[in-house]
């Protein structure tokens, strides 16, 4: 089942009633009602929300992801549920803590030719016409990646999808700040799927910064970031994109749950791939399995 993603971005008053959310808007007393079960990411843009412990709490318990967002709009952390979304968490947990550098060094490896080959479907889409040229990187891909082909695929694919004077810098120009939405909306989406298999977010493959709490999730992540790019170019074609992320945009960038993908031979909306990605990665440290399920962009 897809979940819905709600966002909040005026003053409202948040409670639970009756196993809904009610949002009452603070200065018109308007009501609006959403069932807590139809809910997977709640998105607070406004810093005047007031919300009671028990909507809070109980958001938790039915694996609502709830996503705070900073003075710039963009979502800047999050609450998950630990411990209540799978039997197995704990063993789950011990399984990740075991797990040998050289399965790291695997998983990695698929991961990065997963994204590659994304990489090169979104530029192939696009027209870029030396697309083949990121594709065959991903045949080059080693044990951990430790050729860096995921650096050198990346200059080509900038350049391909934004033109030759595109940086990808988090603190850059537009269409920089359009990416920081979607990826933090996907990081969200891909945290929320790792728990609900019972993984530590926390505990990563190859992301390692003693200060991020989802290092797990910026690895898996990976080969779905061209899912973002591919709707902020959309957004490019339009003409020059303002500084400021308009809520048309932030809307069309929170449909990126909703993509298709091509997952296992089958189409399945991103939103549910991750679940099927997750679930794979955890039975890869069960022993149960060697590689991770990635989706590929449809053609």
């Amino acid at each position: 089942m897809i979940k819905r993603t709600i966002v909040i971005a005026s003053p409202s008053y948040l409670r639970l009633e009756h196993e809904q959310l009610i949002i009452e808007h603070a200065q018109s007393g308007a009501i609006a009602r959403v069932p807590i079960e139809d809910i997977g990411y709640l998105l607070f843009e406004n810093r005047q929300i007031t919300l009671t412990h028990a909507l809070l709490s109980r958001c938790v318990e039915q694996g609502v992801a709830v996503v705070t967002c900073d003075g710039s709009f963009l979502p800047s952390g999050m609450v998950l549920p630990i411990g209540q979304q799978h039997h197995l968490q704990g063993e789950r947990f011990l399984q990740q803590v075991a797990a040998t550098l050289q399965l790291h060094h695997k998983l990695w490896e698929q991961t990065v030719r997963a994204k590659i080959l994304n990489q090169a479907q979104l530029a192939q889409r696009v027209g870029y016409r030396s697309w083949r040229s990121i594709e065959r990187m991903a045949s080059r891909v080693q044990l951990g990646d430790r050729t860096n082909c995921e650096a050198s695929a990346a200059r080509h694919y900038w350049r391909g999808i934004f033109g030759n004077t595109f940086t990808r810098d988090p603190e850059g120009e537009p269409p920089n700040n359009y990416l920081n939405y979607g990826y933090a909306i996907l990081r969200a989406a891909t945290a929320r799927a790792l728990v609900g298999s019972g993984l530590f977010p926390i505990l990563g493959i190859h992301h390692r910064n003693r200060g991020n709490c989802f290092a797990l999730a910026d690895d898996v992540m990976e080969p779905y970031r061209p899912f973002v790019d591919g709707i902020v170019w959309e957004l490019s074609r339009k003409g020059p994109l303002p500084a400021d992320l308009s809520p048309p945009a932030k809307r069309q960038l929170l449909e990126v749950l909703t993509l298709d993908t091509i997952i296992e031979g089958e189409r399945s909306p991103l939103q549910i791939a991750l679940s099927t990605t997750a679930a794979s990665l955890a039975q890869c440290y069960a022993g149960k399995r060697t590689t991770i399920i990635y989706p590929r962009m449809p053609e």
